[in-house]
């Protein structure tokens, strides 16, 4: 009999990352070093492990308490597909980047996924279309997650995407709030954009 869990797409996960022991936490940059040092690929293990104790009726109990959605534009080539492993993968990728802005936020922990799934790093060669938009909301519903969550882009062609006119007639999304920064930084400065992000999201959590 099918499980909960196979609702699940290649692109989807939660925001935990290793929280670093013994490490100076308390400004954005010093947790941008801190979080590099130290990720590993992949969930934490206790958070695997929880995961996989877990009942269907617990998962929808989970899924239905979701307040937040993240979701990045696509998967890229250096990342790994399923179980939960989108977003966690190579350290080129610098997922630990995202994992510094959302630790000590209520946006920790939140379910994750991409709006497309076309796999390919150079974001210039993916197109969004309204299908992809449309193919998202319906997966947030098929798993139970509810409306009033606050969908959260990471990515600029993410934000124009959901805040067209035909995207906002199945989910309100506000394109100045619900945003932060792509966690690669590669056209922005990791100290002052990382900061960015952070104040969008505690902004938001007010």
């Amino acid at each position: 009999m099918p499980s909960f869990t196979d609702k699940f797409s290649n692109e989807d996960s939660f925001a935990y990352w290793p929280v670093p022991t013994e490490a100076d936490l308390s400004t954005q940059t010093a947790r941008n070093i801190a979080f590099k040092e130290a990720y590993q690929p992949d969930l934490p293990a206790a958070v695997r492990a929880e995961f996989a104790n877990l009942t269907d009726a617990e998962w929808q109990a989970r899924m239905a308490a979701v307040k937040y959605v993240l979701v990045g534009l696509n998967p890229g080539n250096m990342g790994t597909a399923g179980n939960f492993s989108n977003f966690h993968g190579n350290p080129i990728s610098k997922d630990y980047n995202l994992g510094a802005v959302l630790y000590g936020t209520e946006v920790w922990g939140a379910f994750m996924t991409d709006l497309s799934q076309t796999v390919e790093s150079d974001s210039s060669d993916v197109r969004i279309t309204e299908a992809d938009v449309k193919a998202l909301y319906q997966h947030l519903d098929n798993l139970g997650i509810p409306k009033t969550a606050k969908v959260i882009a990471m990515h600029s062609k993410v934000r124009s995407a959901l805040g067209k006119k035909a995207a906002q007639a199945i989910r309100s999304f506000d394109a100045d709030a619900q945003f932060i920064y792509h966690y690669s930084y590669k056209m922005h400065s990791a100290e002052e954009y990382s900061q960015k992000s952070r104040d969008l999201l505690e902004a938001l959590a007010k």
